[in-house]
């Protein structure tokens, strides 16, 4: 475990805040309304995570350039349920910080994993403990030396007895391996995984606990210019040792890629995209899986378009169907963000897209409230913003 110097530091400047849509402000009490707003300074933010509060209000967590190459720093901000920024902050060194996600605890305060590179250029897993006004509370690093250690996901165990991190070791800037770390309330490590075995592994982009501290965890092989890239699942027992390994898409001259996962009653859902060997075309994916004892994949379902579609998130509606969202090729080199119903079977109930001239993408969608609560980025002006983008349960922008 190694520590960092890096500051914490409320941001000074104004942000410039815009809508799509024109609507009087909704009094206090009244539900939102529906509408778009951008978040966002001089430089280019990414989104990295979203969490919709109980009263609407909406938590985001973001990477954030600050004008200097390859440095970035962490930006946690707080959205009210009509979008107006409450607050933000951020925290960073000198060099490459970037957070990955974010879990809430019961107490309301974050738990934010992610990295940061210290001045030899090594990055650590770095995970960091806010209360709910976004106030710092804790920091720990862990990592080897001379090593590029970058923190994905994180989990809290149901028995509330610590997390389980998972991320992946670089080298010449290539993913070399999964690592996954244990650790106790109070940081301390209880196991630590290096896979060692994987075929090509990538990021990882799902983390999960199935029961009595059996992680389940989903991620990429990095096969992308071998036109058979794969999804990986996979699950680690309690003692931290690796059970079982699942690739999905094997060998079949097509990439697969997977983004985001969630649980559907006793069956898991991932969102992503294929990608056909001739390269030609981007479809929506979702695979459908189960595990008891042994990985099994149920169902997929591939949404094809003549433009090109990828998923990166998916929820469950009211009445039990698939609300996906993500980017679709609207015009060449510029995607709109993508918002569609599905039946179960993959065939589309409706579709929706929001953008400008320029890029805009969906990550993460909550579904909640008669709403949906998309977030993302957009690019506003010459920089890349963040942006909240809020429907009702058709999709509409309309009251």
């Amino acid at each position: 475990m190694r520590n960092f110097t890096y500051t914490l530091s409320l941001l000074l400047g104004t942000f410039f805040f815009l809508s799509s849509c024109e609507f009087d402000e909704p009094e206090i009490g009244e539900p939102a309304k529906q509408y778009q707003k951008f978040i966002g300074g001089a430089f280019n933010e990414t989104l990295a995570k979203s969490i919709v509060l109980e009263d609407g209000s909406i938590l985001i967590l973001a990477s954030k350039a600050n004008g200097t190459a390859n440095v970035s720093d962490y930006y946690l901000a707080k959205a009210d349920n009509f979008g107006n920024l409450l607050w933000e902050k951020q925290y960073g060194g000198n060099f490459d910080d970037r957070p990955k996600d974010m879990i809430l605890l019961e107490d309301g305060s974050l738990m934010i994993l992610g990295y940061m590179t210290g001045s030899d250029g090594d990055k650590d897993f770095v995970l960091l403990k806010t209360n709910s006004e976004g106030d710092l509370l804790d920091s720990l690093s862990f990592g080897e030396p001379n090593r590029i250690e970058e923190g994905n996901k994180i989990v809290q165990l149901a028995s509330g007895n610590g997390f389980v991190m998972g991320g992946t070791i670089k080298i010449n800037n290539q993913v070399d391996d999964n690592l996954f770390y244990k650790i106790t309330n109070e940081g301390e490590i209880t196991w630590s995984l290096n896979y060692g075995n994987l075929i090509a592994p990538g990021d990882v982009i799902g983390i999960a606990e199935l029961n009595n501290e059996k992680i389940l965890w989903v991620g990429n092989s990095n096969l992308q210019s071998s036109s058979d890239s794969d999804i990986l699942i996979s699950v680690i027992n309690k003692l931290g040792l690796s059970q079982v390994i699942n690739y999905y898409g094997e060998n079949n001259s097509t990439n697969e890629v997977a983004n985001s996962l969630i649980q559907y009653g006793t069956q898991w859902l991932i969102a992503g995209s294929t990608v056909s060997s001739d390269q030609n075309a981007t479809n929506a994916l979702v695979v459908d899986f189960s595990y008891n004892d042994d990985i099994i994949i149920n169902q997929t379902l591939i949404n094809e378009k003549e433009e090109n579609l990828q998923l990166n998130d998916l929820a469950i509606s009211p009445d039990g169907r698939l609300m996906v969202t993500g980017s679709l090729e609207s015009s060449p080199d510029n995607y709109d963000i993508y918002l569609s119903k599905w039946e179960l079977n993959g065939s589309a109930i409706w579709e929706k897209t929001y953008g400008g001239a320029s890029n805009d993408e969906a990550i993460n969608i909550a579904v909640g409230n008669n709403q949906i609560t998309l977030t993302g980025s957009a690019t506003v002006a010459t920089n890349q913003s963040l942006t909240i983008l809020r429907t009702d349960l058709e999709g509409e922008l309309t009251e």
